[in-house]
């Protein structure tokens, strides 16, 4: 068996000959480790030369990439500075040339730091793809031999060199470095130049020229438009594998026959710097295996195989010409990358409301609707025959912004996305943005209220939710364009398994996708590691799924590979082993009780997997880095272990939203009919609000606020708020490091808060029964498979997701086991309980544990181990144990 790598399969003759003459660099020194690891692996053929050519790119260890990045950043830093020191005029007009608003005064601009970063990326990456373009074309002569005194070129020398390449291709990139170097002073030019010069040359030295990695990183840094929207750069290892997982496996025949390829329809509707589409391009490349058979179809590929879409500028430059410079020396006519509008007013033909932008969002537009016909011109559609037809072309780097883009439903073979993942309720960390989503470049607040009004109206009924973010809207999208047959590969917030916002995207998948795996990253709690894409701490998860012909009967319901990787892959070259592996991998079925199958690659384990059942739209299968207790967990709430269970919401209804108690509607006027004031027991209206360890460590818990009615509040109003008030109440943040119950009893009823919400039962006799159970471990323990795991530490909920929560149907049990449930209460709702991440050394919680046992005759065989696998779950930050 041979090792794969990306570009080209190859072995060498002679394995202790390769290895000596590998160590020089710290480069080479990583495929030697590389082959040491793998000794089973086979022999590498072809000289030496040839072999580290072939695998330069895909080996590239993330701390060479990390080191480089950060050398780079400083001149680009250095770069920033410089522009960001001349005068007002010419910041404009830089900020004019990159597609931006410049308003330092304002909280939707771009600052004058980021417009100067971004100016100094795009000359880096024009410098860096004119000198390999230079290696293949014999009109231009490199960078190092411009000038009067080679090697000391001025700006004009660049623009004059870049002119030339003009004549040729490869417009966009080049024209907007040569307006940004014209505007520049040409006393400050020189300083710019000589920056870009060394960037240049490292990334040559390297051979990274080819390579997304230090673009997608740099491009990353501190862009404020990105943080706004949640995008973030996608991991190179991590590319690799989605891709890998996405499109068809290396022995597929479909990469045999190049006329296949070429009509192949593989798209990212949120492309950032091309990470994803670049991978896939490389997939293509290693797969199809003839490399000159490949470049010559390369234009083939720029011109109708790669679609990419992005509302910024800047990225769609960096993913064209990343695409391009896979085959630099191979000119063609038209790619595929566009800029999509956002927040500019389209013609509306007649209709008298404003139409704006939504960005890529807008491809969820219906082209058949004579109503969106009218609303916004046909620009770019892709047919069901997989012919295309633009209204105009584009040359050479593509990325020319479009006045709308709308695709045909069912025209994409493969889709891959790491969408932006802003909520469009997200106000945390003072936010002001009426409408997170369309909060950039500028956008005014109004007109983002309008766009958040548009946007609704576009996706109802397409399974997405606000809530859940604009990632659930791409997935709508994505569904909605890809063929019957195709593959769609996502990289999302851990919430998608388990967050009430997400339950239509989860029914979506459900109905109409098969083969569906769920990947997710074991969180180390020494490096804290869950993530496929960089610069943010969301559990994430890849999603890979193939579209049906035909919905699934409603009877009917997929299982989901799910796999738990122990580390991202170190290299691209691992995230392709690890693909494969995986693939050619057959899981033991949660139902068995087996454990998970084992990964394995050489003599290293590198994770599990499991094949799991889905039912009722429920995907709460990506929750713990053990599968062992997931298999534990799955008995209990199936009723496995001895007790009949059932859910919060079969059993109950649940109190008033914290809004509609005592909160104001966006014009101001009263939404809830109650203020919140100091808890003065003296007053009528008592309520359990906010979280408090200091004082909520036994199961009883006293009020902590008081409520005061609004003057103009209603009795009606008044009465319809306080008739939910209830001994019981659930905690929607529990944080496991420091507090104690899931569950609160108030020994006077009190209308719950923000974070204690009531709990109405159906029978308010069992109010003590819940409340010991859900203090148990058992409590504990589902409370902990439903909450969402976003942050590290903490559980989190929402009053309609705590609904799902399994419990005992105690509606269908014996009286006398409720009684019995209601002494273990009364026995013990004083003591006071150790945080819950220590619930292996809490003797009181573990009496509550071994009399539930006994009184409901549970079938546990060593609870010892239970707490012992929770306690060491990342998400419950026992740093004691962490080893």
């Amino acid at each position: 068996m041979g090792v794969l790598f990306p570009d080209k399969l190859a072995y060498v003759e002679n394995r202790d000959e390769f290895k000596t003459n590998l160590a020089s660099t710290e480069l080479e020194y990583f495929v030697y480790d590389r082959i040491n690891r793998f000794p089973t692996a086979g022999y590498l053929k072809g000289t030496i030369a040839d072999v580290i050519t072939a695998t330069r790119l895909s080996m590239i260890p993330k701390s060479v990439v990390d080191d480089y990045t950060s050398t780079i950043q400083n001149e680009i830093v250095g770069m920033s500075d410089v522009l960001v020191s001349t005068d007002d005029g010419v910041k404009t007009k830089i900020a004019n040339i990159l597609g931006y608003n410049r308003d330092q005064n304002i909280l939707y601009g771009m600052n004058d730091e980021q417009i100067g970063y971004m100016a100094a990326l795009m000359i880096i990456n024009a410098g860096i793809f004119y000198e390999e373009l230079a290696k293949h074309l014999a009109e231009v002569d490199s960078l190092s031999s411009l000038g009067i005194i080679p090697g000391i070129p001025t700006k004009y020398d660049v623009i004059t060199g870049m002119n030339l390449i003009l004549k040729i291709n490869y417009a966009p990139v080049f024209n907007v470095a040569i307006k940004l170097l014209n505007v520049i002073p040409d006393g400050l030019a020189s300083v710019v130049v000589d920056a870009m010069l060394r960037v240049v040359s490292a990334v040559m030295r390297l051979g990274m020229q080819n390579s997304g990695d230090v673009y997608g990183a740099l491009y990353q840094n501190d862009l404020i438009e990105r943080k706004k929207s949640a995008s973030f750069y996608t991991r190179p290892e991590a590319a690799a594998l989605l891709a890998a997982l996405t499109l068809p496996p290396v022995s597929d025949e479909l990469w045999t026959d190049r006329l296949q390829i070429e009509k192949l329809r593989i798209g990212d509707f949120a492309c950032g710097t091309g990470m994803l589409l670049t991978a896939a391009y490389n997939h293509i490349i290693n797969c199809h295996g003839d490399d000159e058979s490949t470049a010559q179809i390369h234009p083939n590929i720029m011109g109708n195989v790669l679609w990419g879409f992005d509302i910024m500028p800047t990225a769609t430059h960096l993913t064209a010409s990343n695409l391009a410079s896979i085959y630099p020396e191979r000119i063609f006519k038209k790619s595929r990358i566009y800029q999509v509008p956002i927040g500019t007013r389209m013609p509306t033909y007649g209709i008298r409301k404003p139409v704006y932008a939504l960005g890529s969002l807008d491809l969820i537009r219906d082209v058949d609707s004579e109503i969106d016909r009218r609303a916004m011109a046909l620009e770019v559609a892709v047919f069901e025959d997989g012919s295309a037809r633009s209204g105009h072309r584009h040359s050479g780097q593509g990325g020319e912004s479009l006045s709308s883009i709308r695709l045909r439903k069912s025209s994409f073979d493969y889709i891959m996305m790491n969408p932006p993942f802003v909520r469009a309720t997200n106000h945390g960390g003072g936010r002001s943005d009426p409408v997170p989503p369309f909060a950039v470049f500028g956008i005014p607040p109004e007109v983002q209220i309008d766009m958040g009004k548009i946007n609704t109206q576009l996706f109802k009924g397409a399974g997405s939710h606000g809530n859940a973010g604009l990632a659930s809207y791409f997935v709508a999208i994505g569904h909605q364009k890809l063929k019957p047959g195709g593959m769609m590969g996502f990289i999302l917030p851990a919430t998608v398994t388990s967050g009430d916002s997400w339950s239509g995207i989860r029914n979506l998948l459900n109905q109409w996708y098969h083969n569906i795996t769920v990947v997710r990253l074991r969180r180390s709690a020494e490096t804290d590691e869950s993530t496929f894409s960089s610069s943010t701490s969301m559990e994430e998860v890849l999603l890979i799924a193939r579209k049906r012909a035909t919905p699934c009967p409603e009877d009917e319901y997929p299982r989901i590979k799910f796999v738990l990787l122990d580390r991202l892959p170190t290299s691209r070259l691992e995230g392709l082993e690890v693909a494969k592996l995986m693939q050619h991998t057959t899981p033991n079925r949660l139902e068995h009780d087996m454990g998970g199958t084992s990964l394995t690659l050489g003599d290293t384990h590198i994770g599990d997997t499991l094949d799991c059942p889905v039912k009722d739209g429920q995907w709460m299968l990506a929750r713990t880095s053990n599968i062992f207790l997931l298999q534990f967990a799955y008995s209990l709430v199936t009723g496995s272990l001895g007790v009949k269970m059932t859910t919060i919401e079969d059993i109950s209804q649940m109190g008033k939203y914290h809004l509609d108690i005592n909160g104001y509607k966006q014009d101001g006027t009263p939404r809830g009919p109650f203020k919140k004031i100091s808890y003065d027991s003296q007053k009528r209206y008592s309520c359990l609000w906010n979280n408090n360890s200091d004082t909520q460590q036994a199961m009883i818990v006293s009020p902590d606020c008081s409520l005061e009615k609004k003057p103009d509040a209603t009795v009606q109003h008044v009465d319809n708020v306080w008739s939910t008030r209830t001994h019981l109440h659930i905690n929607l943040q529990v944080r496991y490091t420091s507090q104690r119950l899931v569950a609160a009893y108030t020994l006077k009823e009190t209308v719950g808060g923000s974070t204690w919400p009531n709990i109405i039962l159906n029978d308010k006799s069992h109010e003590k029964a819940l409340a010991v159970w859900l203090n148990s471990i058992f409590g504990i323990l589902t409370y902990w498979f439903v909450a969402g795991s976003q942050q590290i530490g903490r559980g989190l909920m929402t009053i309609t997701s705590c609904k799902s929560i399994p419990v005992p149907d105690f509606d269908s049990m014996d009286r006398r086991i409720i009684t019995q449930l209601d002494e273990v209460f009364d026995d013990m709702c004083t003591m006071k309980m150790k945080a819950i991440n220590m619930l292996d050394t809490d003797h009181i919680r573990q009496e509550i544990d071994r009399r539930i046992i006994d009184i409901l005759g549970l079938e546990v065989d060593d609870l010892k181990q239970v707490y012992d696998w929770l306690v060491h779950e990342k998400q419950m930050s026992r740093k004691d144990l962490a080893n």
